[in-house]
């Protein structure tokens, strides 16, 4: 330090970092440089293998596949560059870099814009979780996510009417319980075994949505909204665990009785009219 810092009276350690690895925090900075130019590389490849659906579905594709090539031809520019990359002291490489992020700003508008066309374009909460998933990543990009905020309400009001529609088909069925004395459940079906299964269908066809919604975390912003979706769906599963546990309690409850009673009767039965043998089931585990 005393070779170093001629005329300074400094002790061994006692020195600013700045003076001593000037060059190499410039060295590290220009390593972080590269590292934020492989990431932005590494994201826009992804978009050769993006396939959008729907009714304009073949010209969005066409726009993505025009931005991949050119995003294709602003990376393979740097490949015929002489000087290094690594050299703090580079200034060619700065503008060269400056001059690249200025087109990926571009091309990021041009993808900010026809992701959100492609979602108005979705016919269904499904449709958008798949557009999300294929784009991925690429929408936490600032420009992408700031002009793809606006339709994060919309994707909550969508799971909230599939929660609201499940509710909706739960009162009906309870209805039809207290009418008709059964529940509707699917052909070939018994009651006990089919109303547990229709109520583990109908608590999948929210669950499924919200484990989707959560995988896009880091895209969506989190509110007040959201929360209040969580609560409604927590309160639907509830209701439908709740409903299936009675269900089968009250089933436990009976089923020795009624098997040990029904065992005695024969397997088989004939009508008295039509002498045709039948099949000497109880109506509980007999099909509706």
């Amino acid at each position: 330090m005393s070779q170093y810092l001629t005329n300074v009276k400094v002790s061994s350690w006692a020195f600013l970092d700045r003076r001593i690895f000037e060059r190499f925090n410039l060295f590290v900075a220009r390593l972080n440089v590269i590292k934020e130019f492989f990431e932005t590389s590494q994201e826009f490849f992804k978009l050769e293998k993006v396939e959008i659906g729907g009714v304009r579905g073949r010209i969005y594709g066409v726009q993505v596949t025009n931005i991949y090539q050119e995003f294709f031809e602003l990376y393979g520019s740097f490949a015929s560059k002489t000087y290094n990359a690594l050299d703090p002291a580079s200034e060619e490489f700065v503008q060269h870099y400056k001059d690249f992020k200025e087109k990926i700003h571009d091309l990021d508008q041009r993808l900010g814009a026809i992701v959100c066309l492609s979602f108005e374009d979705c016919t269904s909460i499904e449709a958008i979780f798949k557009l999300l998933q294929m784009f991925g990543s690429l929408l936490e990009r600032p420009v992408i996510k700031q002009d793809f905020a606006p339709y994060h309400s919309r994707i909550v009001q969508l799971l909230e009417e599939e929660v609201d529609m499940v509710k909706k088909i739960y009162d009906q069925q309870l209805e039809n319980i207290s009418l008709n004395g059964k529940a509707s459940v699917h052909k070939n079906m018994p009651p006990v075994a089919g109303t547990i299964r229709w109520i583990r269908e109908l608590g999948c066809r929210i669950s499924s949505l919200i484990f989707e919604f959560k995988q896009f975390e880091n895209i969506i912003k989190q509110d007040e909204h959201i929360e209040y979706l969580f609560k409604k769906f927590n309160e639907m599963s509830d209701l439908l665990t709740n409903y299936e546990k009675n269900i089968y309690r009250e089933w436990a409850e009976n089923v020795g009785k009624v098997t040990e009673a029904k065992l005695q009767y024969p397997l088989i039965t004939r009508d008295s009219e039509t002498m045709q043998i039948y099949v000497n089931f109880d109506p509980q585990v007999s099909v509706v």
